[in-house]
């Protein structure tokens, strides 16, 4: 079964003006007890905490002090992520993998916020393996799910996402009840796909 472990910290400091910054942690098929923290300190700016099918019961922290760059990184695995709640993130990073365009299981699972999560003053970004399933417009996936109340944004937001190197997607993010959708609005090559095309079809007229 899954490893059971305590509190994680990726970087830790009580000295004063100590700096906690950088640091990665990753979870994966594990379950946490405790809490989970990228960096504890007077700055903490730029650690990332990856999920691949894990389970916290307690808060997901980026950074303890108002940082800059702290990702929160949920990668589509064999089961949802759970944990309790997060804050001091800036980043939010959905990699789905290969998850299938239709009938995937949902990311992210919050078990502890205790009523309303509002997402604000957060980048969503997404990525997909360019050897899946390629999507299409009105394709979509749960990202998160709050099981004691709403998911709710400022205002809906429409984000990037990349497909292996290939593809361009535009989601809409979505708002529906206690769960946050991305739904692919569309999908389009992008320029780095388009400059080896048009390089390869100069290249066949000589």
């Amino acid at each position: 079964g899954n490893a059971i472990v305590t509190d994680v910290y990726g970087g830790w400091t009580d000295v004063a003006g100590g700096r906690a910054e950088g640091n990665t942690v990753s979870l994966k098929d594990v379950t946490v007890t405790g809490t989970v923290t990228g960096g504890h300190g007077t700055v903490t700016n730029d650690n990332v905490i990856h999920l691949h099918n894990a389970k916290v019961t307690g808060r997901v922290t980026g950074g303890t002090t108002n940082g800059t760059g702290n990702t929160l990184a949920i990668h589509y695995s064999t089961g949802t992520s759970e944990i309790g709640d997060f804050d001091g993130i800036q980043k939010l990073h959905f990699n789905m993998e290969a998850a299938p365009g239709r009938d995937a299981h949902t990311l992210l699972k919050l078990t502890a916020v205790g009523g309303e999560k509002h997402l604000t003053g957060m980048k969503i970004d997404f990525h997909r393996d360019g050897a899946a399933q390629k999507l299409a417009p009105g394709d979509q996936i749960t990202l998160m799910e709050n099981t004691s109340g709403r998911v709710s944004l400022g205002d809906n937001m429409t984000v990037q996402g990349t497909d292996g190197v290939s593809r361009d997607y535009t989601f809409d993010i979505v708002s529906e009840g206690n769960a946050l959708i991305g739904r692919v609005a569309q999908v389009s090559m992008n320029e780095q796909s388009k400059s080896i095309v048009e390089t390869r079809a100069g290249a066949s007229a000589f």
